[in-house]
């Protein structure tokens, strides 16, 4: 885009990044959009952090699938980014995989344990606690019914427990 002719590569990684932060989607995917097409015009690949960026600002202006699709592919050239694993999750809860972002908010915990994003979403999430009854499976109705009256918790699926 002419509008950002006059911005750096490093520029306009860091307003898409603050951009996102400011929960302006449309801008930053548009940022990271020409910094793509910069980078494919020279023949280089962008790094797995900025992708995954990319792909949260689009799942977040209306197409989820293919953020969620780009953001694999960004876990692929490196499963080594916090920040990957941060907007995977984010993309999982917003298609209503609750279950998948937990997988990924625990593996990216296990690349970048300081991530705070990750932790917010963990928190957010809750941790499942271990069951009442130990020797049961969790989805007895025995370990049902008694960590909702020891836990207080509700019946309403995706409840918070604490360990």
């Amino acid at each position: 885009m002419e509008m950002w002719a006059s911005l750096s590569e490093d520029e306009l990684v860091r307003a898409g990044r603050d951009a996102l932060r400011g929960l302006r989607f449309s801008r930053a995917r548009d940022l990271f959009e020409e910094y793509l097409r910069r980078l494919t015009k020279e023949g280089r690949g962008a790094p797995a952090g900025v992708l995954a960026n990319y792909a949260l600002a689009v799942g977040r202006t209306g197409d989820v699938k293919h953020g969620i699709t780009l953001c694999l592919a960004a876990l692929k050239t490196n499963r080594k980014v916090a920040e990957v694993y941060y907007c995977l999750a984010q993309l999982y809860l917003m298609a209503g995989s609750r279950k998948m972002a937990v997988e990924t908010v625990s593996q990216g915990l296990a690349c970048g344990p300081a991530h705070i994003g990750l932790r917010e979403t963990q928190d957010r999430m809750g941790v499942r606690g271990s069951p009442i009854v130990p020797f049961l499976h969790r989805d007895n109705p025995i370990n049902v019914h008694l960590g909702r009256a020891l836990r207080g918790r509700s019946k309403k699926r995706g409840s918070v427990v604490a360990a």
